[in-house]
């Protein structure tokens, strides 16, 4: 969706694709590491590194390969949940364009307006990303059209971000994660293992459930790449989507104000 004034255009459609995309990124680098791993891999490809003469040597590879899927699902969910986060930052600068307008502090030729539009934009952003009153919860409530569902699985999502990141990975209470998981369905029969046998008559669908993971206080959390997975597929394909909707909805253009 664009808001045109004039000659000028802000075009915020794209912010959900780049956040996707940023996010297949993630799960790509997960992916990497988990086959490599899985594969007996992870210690050649550490041997095969080097920065032009200079070869990466650490001691006891082996031991890092044991648990490197597990770093790399955490790493994958907190760099995911970090692009989320600034997604949200960037609808709530828009949000905030959209009701105080975009003030014009000097003289503008035609030719220079839409620079100034998109700097403003940038601006803007920088400064709700840096707002330490509006904790990652109160962004979420700056989005009150979007499913209640959605809003209260975002909040746990921001939890378990604050319980691994600040917390060295222990929630002080217990944790409630619901994820989005995909699967495909024969006659709603999951199919868990190949080769599968389909039957004439029978059918073939795809089923989207929605699954609890639970979190005990004081217990180290642990993510496999699985729980990675149905984390990132969960924020790029329902929540991300939902609160854009609802932003899209309640979005009115932004107005210019000329200030002395």
């Amino acid at each position: 969706m664009g808001s045109l004034v004039g000659n000028v255009t802000m075009d915020i459609t794209n912010w959900l694709g780049q956040m996707q995309q940023e996010m297949d990124g993630c799960l790509a680098d997960l992916a990497q590491v988990s086959v490599a791993s899985e594969r007996k891999n992870y210690a050649d490809n550490l041997a095969a590194l080097q920065f032009g003469v200079t070869r990466l040597i650490l001691e006891h590879p082996e031991r890092l390969e044991a648990i490197a899927p597990e770093r790399a699902a955490r790493a994958c969910f907190l760099s995911a949940i970090g692009k989320f986060i600034s997604f949200l930052d960037k609808l709530i600068a828009n949000q905030r364009l959209s009701k105080d307008g975009i003030s014009i502090n000097r003289n503008l030729s035609i030719d220079d307006l839409q620079n100034y539009v998109n700097e403003y934009m940038e601006e803007r952003i920088a400064k709700v990303a840096k707002d330490t009153s509006l904790t990652n919860p109160k962004k979420i409530a700056c989005f009150p059209g979007a499913n209640a569902m959605i809003r209260d699985t975002a909040v746990g999502y921001l939890e378990l971000r604050r319980a691994l990141e600040h917390h060295q990975d222990v929630s002080e209470k217990e944790l409630v994660v619901h994820v989005h998981r995909m699967a495909l369905v024969v006659d709603d029969v999951e199919i868990t293992a190949l080769p599968y046998n389909i039957n004439k008559g029978q059918t073939l669908g795809v089923r989207i459930s929605r699954e609890e993971r639970r979190y005990s206080p004081g217990v180290k959390i642990t993510l496999s790449p699985q729980d990675a997975l149905g984390l990132v597929f969960t924020m790029r394909n329902v929540l991300a989507p939902e609160i854009f909707r609802a932003h899209i909805e309640a979005s009115n253009p932004p107005a210019f104000a000329a200030t002395p």
